[in-house]
């Protein structure tokens, strides 16, 4: 349930169209929470030196409050960004759904420097979920990087919850994208501190036992770190107090601990007498860290997720 949620409307438009950020050496793009680069330590030095500075505008479309935050809105040929505000650090999830075309998600510090981005093809939803942010002023971009004439409607959402509860989904950006259990799924990933948190939606046609298998892949870059990541299962509650697009504690199946995985035990669940419905599966970054070292600068982890039907 949104705590304080807000809803933006599409007055105030931002007429000015800002280039993508680039390494300052090359006029490559740069995805500081792509897989490629996860494997770096969370460090301010680190992204101030990866990421050209952008030039903010005087007037935003709207400033965040602390704990959960809604804004709907669009973007068109004469908007194409929209840009809001946000004092926060910490564990910092953003995600923006309800994409009929492609739209792409950045967070940039008050200078201007891209702290983050997510930047799928498509109308795909766009994540960021980070871990240990410095406590600053943050702006969070929504823009079209196509520069397409038609208008795209959003949905952005943001918390500050140790793990995230947005249900930004890694696959099936539509409906009918939604994959069948019928047998077995498998997914694959990266979570890190620059991406804390990947969610997965399936649907279940028939009742049956649900079997979700999460292992963690050898990765030199991790050692002598012991990575650890959570997975849980997710059944949305099909209620006026649930459908907003936050996970709630009592959707999320089975109630109690959550099951870990590390590198040498995969993390098992099942759920029996599961009913047909919609599922989310989400793997994310284990809050506590090291538990030998208490470290919570995780490096990139790599996963497999099988789920199956038995």
């Amino acid at each position: 349930m949104i705590s304080n949620q807000q809803v933006l409307s599409t007055t105030n438009p931002l007429n000015t169209v800002l280039p993508r950020a680039s390494v300052l050496s090359t006029s490559a793009p740069l995805e500081l929470n792509d897989e490629s680069i996860g494997s770096q330590l969370w460090s301010a030095s680190a992204i101030a030196a990866a990421a050209s500075e952008i030039q903010l505008p005087n007037t935003v479309d709207g400033t965040l409050n602390p704990g959960q935050n809604q804004f709907i809105s669009s973007i068109n040929g004469n908007t194409r960004q929209r840009i809001y505000r946000w004092s926060t650090g910490g564990n910092v999830n953003l995600a923006i759904v309800g994409l009929s075309q492609d739209l792409d998600l950045q967070l940039l510090d008050d200078g201007g420097i891209e702290v983050a981005r997510s930047s799928h093809s498509g109308n795909v939803n766009e994540s960021i979920n980070l871990v240990n942010l410095p406590q600053d002023t943050y702006f969070i971009r929504v823009y079209d990087p196509d520069n397409t004439p038609s208008q795209t409607n959003f949905t952005l959402r943001a918390s500050n919850n140790n793990t995230s509860d947005l249900v930004a989904r890694e696959n099936a950006p539509s409906d009918s994208d939604i994959p069948n259990l019928n047998n077995t799924l498998t997914f694959s990933g990266v979570v890190s501190n620059r991406d804390s948190s990947d969610v997965y939606r399936f649907r279940l046609p028939s009742s049956g036992t649900i079997q979700v298998n999460l292992s963690l892949q050898n990765n030199p870059l991790v050692s002598p770190f012991n990575p650890r990541l959570g997975v849980r299962l997710i059944r949305q509650i099909h209620d006026s107090s649930h459908d907003d697009g936050f996970i709630t504690v009592d959707e999320v199946i089975p109630s109690g601990p959550n099951v870990i995985a590390s590198l040498t035990s995969p993390g098992v669940f099942q759920l029996t007498g599961a009913p047909n419905d919609d599922y989310w599966v989400q793997v994310y970054q284990d809050p506590n860290g090291d538990p030998n070292t208490g470290d919570s600068t995780l490096p990139a982890s790599a996963y497999t997720l099988t789920v199956r039907k038995l």
